[in-house]
């Protein structure tokens, strides 16, 4: 596989990055020319648009909060964050990140995997795939009451959906996601499969950050390929992926999720480094021990909330944050990935497509969870094809 020539891939990254990073710089520098803090507090709703898009956006996040605690979290918060030189510096950490990150692979040259090994990756899809057919069931099972009650308000209703369907451990979308795209790779046809029904599970949910990154994935892996046609094409699925859930929701407020997605991670960036730059050096180190404790190990001890939602609500997470706050649990990862990928399992494709995760995740999600995830998820596939290879030496 030549990873040199994917240059679509890493152009997207690109710009990509300078979306997350450097939108919600702009927006938050103008603040105080389109906020209405009237309307914020009191009146936001995403039906009423007689006020901007950027006062609709804020009006969901703020609870609870008088008009001196917005003010003073805008302008003591958002406003300092919203430097230029802040994000500049998200945005080439996150340039290095991923640099790294994909060039890992490179170092290794191609091995022929014998078949445990496919074997290994196989049966643990097809363990994953088993619980995703019970989700499927379920959530197709609760669309099919909604029709015959009537109630087709229940199946447009994203949050619905997604408290009383989503809020776990999903642990099985993510293998899928990966190992799939390994069985493309490897011309196993069934990784079409299990993507396939992992399209119709996004879609039933009203989910997008999965095929969000099979949209990237297919980019890395065939961006070589790719002429001005497929170009077309690939916008197209792109701006389907992002606004089909706001054309079905919210009857098309398209330009509120332009500012949804990159500014929401931005707050909760605030929200977490403020946490961060008051506390005691101690007690983060504790907190790594205690995050690594529980990440690696499933321990259920007591972490800082670096997300309070005393007075505004958390939707998601800035990868890059998880580093910061994290950073030794981070470095105990980041060793570990490079020990393993090149003295233990010397897979180049199989690691390249979790480099290619593990950058999605740096942009939005817990990375370091997701770092753990990736290793976990390794040492799993290496034991399940020990496991064969032994029945198979017995059987024999």
């Amino acid at each position: 596989m030549n990873y040199k020539k994917n240059y679509l891939f890493f152009v997207f990254i690109f710009i990509l990055s300078i979306y997350y990073y450097f939108v919600p710089t702009f927006f938050f520098n103008y603040i105080d020319k389109i906020i209405n803090y009237d309307w914020v507090l009191f009146k936001g709703n995403f039906l009423d648009v007689k006020d901007n898009n950027f006062n609709i956006f804020l009006s969901n996040f703020f609870i609870n909060i008088s008009e001196a605690e917005l003010r003073w979290f805008i302008w003591d918060n958002l406003k300092l964050f919203s430097s230029y030189r802040i994000s500049f510096f998200y945005f080439f950490t996150f340039l290095i990140l991923a640099i790294i990150l994909i060039k890992i692979p490179t170092i290794f040259k191609s091995k022929k995997k014998n078949e445990e090994y496919i074997l290994a990756i196989t049966f643990v899809c097809l363990v994953a795939y088993f619980f995703l057919l019970i989700d499927i069931f379920n959530i197709s099972s609760f669309h099919v009451n909604n029709i015959f009650l009537g109630s087709y308000e229940k199946s447009l209703d994203r949050y619905y959906i997604y408290y009383n369907f989503l809020d776990k451990r999903n642990t099985h979308i993510n293998i899928l996601l990966i190992c799939s795209f390994y069985l493309i790779l490897k011309k196993n046809n069934i990784g079409f499969i299990f993507l396939v029904s992992l399209f119709f599970y996004n879609i039933i949910t009203l989910s997008r950050i999965e095929l969000f990154i099979i949209f990237i994935y297919f980019l890395a892996i065939y961006s070589d390929k790719i002429n001005f046609k497929y170009s077309v094409l690939l916008i197209l699925i792109l701006f389907f992926i992002v606004f089909y859930r706001d054309l079905l929701t919210r009857g098309g407020a398209f330009l509120l999720s332009f500012y949804w997605e990159t500014n929401s991670l931005f707050i909760s960036s605030v929200k977490a480094i403020n946490q961060l730059i008051y506390l005691d050096y101690v007690e983060v180190f504790k907190d790594n021990i205690k995050f690594f404790l529980n990440n690696f190990f499933y321990f259920n001890n007591d972490l800082i909330n670096y997300y309070p939602s005393n007075l505004m609500k958390n939707y998601s997470t800035r990868g890059i944050d998880s580093i910061y706050l994290y950073h030794w649990v981070f470095l105990i990862y980041f060793l570990t990935f490079g020990f393993v990928t090149k003295f233990i399992f010397k897979s180049d494709k199989f690691i390249y497509v979790i480099s290619i995760y593990l950058i999605i995740m740096a942009l939005r999600g817990n990375f370091v969870h997701n770092f753990g995830f990736c290793l976990k998820l390794i040492i799993i596939i290496w034991f399940t094809e020990v496991v064969i290879r032994l029945i198979k030496t017995k059987i024999k």
